[in-house]
């Protein structure tokens, strides 16, 4: 080995070895909620009236906001007349965006009352209720934990809030760029936040043209398995869906045709987990081109669906297939395969989600053929979701809101489907 070659691999064992212990400059974006509130240092706060400070972010399709009851340790009141207190109380926030308003209130999760920390170190997980006025309620990514660390107060320490809220569970569009943050109770005085959104891709699908999934395609083809877990679903855009009226009991579905067959999901309720979450069996209608079918969902033995009683059961279930159009049962169809599982949210409920897996040959005159194929339940709400495809490969549509809007389209030419089919 030359000089010239041995210096050379020395000058970048030495530049990796650099780039390896360099710890990076902590960004705004490097917030985590989990009650450890010292990724908060570097951003900046706004002192409300009351000696209170509060942050807003908004990056990446989420908003995180951050409270801290009493930093600077003031008296107990000032001369504004509010009153500064050490300990967080759970008050809604108002967040506006444009011409929307909403309510973000922490709670207690549910079956646990919020348990105020008692010492310092302490921290207790909490849930975000959100609400708007014909709106979006309780379905997402929204959750929180409150902090109890040293001040300067007199009794030595304070209690510090931290939380998110996904945008799209706000259905806000990439176009809602602007975020204005008040409230939270009389204790915390008089203040307003206001940032900018700091991600310019969209944020909701659907109505405005853009792809279902915030932005980025689906990728590869519906590897779905019927199993009763559902990590695999987890990348494919859901519908909303839910009563006119009703933003508590909001649903999620999705609806998938691949390789000749149809795939459905459903998820009762995603975020709170309680109202509306066993699963509903009956009212879905299955549209093929322009024949409709009513499917109900049954035991395996064919009997009427008999709902699961615990958390973490699980059973086999299949889809009754009635032709309404030509008045005749399908009867219990050949090769359907489905699935229905209970599972604890992440605010303290159950929902009953259930996947399952159809064969077009089931349905009589039908095929994988390119034909429309859409998917209505008017026991959970009106939105529709759609499934466009053929032998050319998946596609994955979804709407949201009260009409229909398609998500996206996905599709993937002959030979890549076949060359992942077959490893």
């Amino acid at each position: 080995m030359n000089r010239k070659l041995k210096l050379m691999i020395s000058f970048l064992a030495v530049l990796i070895g650099m780039i390896w212990t360099v710890k990076p400059v902590s960004a705004a974006s490097d917030i985590n909620i989990d009650g450890d509130v010292s990724d908060w240092d570097q951003v900046t706060k706004v002192t409300t009236s009351s000696k209170a400070q509060v942050a807003m972010i908004v990056r990446d399709g989420m908003l995180y906001y951050y409270v801290a009851s009493n930093p600077t340790g003031v008296a107990p009141a000032n001369d504004n007349g509010w009153a500064a207190s050490n300990k967080f109380s759970l008050q809604a926030y108002e967040l506006t965006v444009g011409n929307k308003v909403y309510n973000l209130t922490p709670q207690s999760k549910k079956g646990n009352n919020y348990q105020v920390p008692s010492k310092i170190g302490d921290k207790s997980e909490v849930d975000v209720n959100v609400y708007s006025n014909g709106g979006y309620n309780n379905n997402g990514k929204a959750s929180g934990y409150v902090s109890r660390i040293k001040s300067n107060s007199k009794d030595g320490y304070q209690d510090v809030f931290e939380g998110r809220v996904a945008l799209s569970d706000l259905e806000l569009k990439d176009t809602d760029t602007e975020f204005k943050l008040s409230g939270g109770g009389y204790n915390l005085g008089n203040y307003t936040v206001k940032t900018a959104n700091d991600t310019k891709a969209p944020v909701v699908p659907g109505d405005d043209g853009s792809k279902g999934d915030g932005g980025s395609s689906y990728k590869g083809h519906a590897n779905i398995n019927i199993d009763g877990g559902f990590d695999d679903w987890s990348d494919i855009t859901k519908t909303k869906i839910r009563e006119t009226g009703d933003d508590y009991n909001v649903k999620e579905g999705a609806l998938l045709q691949y390789n000749g067959d149809v795939y459905i999901y459903i998820n009762m309720s995603p975020h709170m987990g309680n109202g509306y979450a066993a699963l509903q069996p009956s009212g879905y209608k299955l549209t093929i081109g322009n024949k409709t079918y009513d499917l109900t969902v049954k035991n395996t033995n064919g009997d009427k669906y008999t709902s699961l009683n615990s958390t973490g059961e699980t059973k086999n279930i299949i889809m009754d297939i009635y032709d309404s159009q030509d008045n005749k049962y399908v009867g219990k169809p050949a090769g359907v395969d489905g699935s229905v599982t209970r599972k604890a949210t992440d605010a303290g409920g159950d929902t009953d989600i259930f996947e399952i897996k159809i064969p077009l040959k089931d349905f009589v005159g039908s095929s994988d053929d390119g034909q429309t194929i859409s998917l209505v339940n008017h026991n959970l709400g009106d939105q529709k979701m759609v499934a466009t495809g053929g032998s050319t490969g998946p596609v994955v549509l979804a709407s949201i809101g009260f009409g229909i809007a398609l998500f996206g389209l996905w599709q993937f030419d002959r030979r890549k489907k076949h060359n992942e089919v077959t490893k």
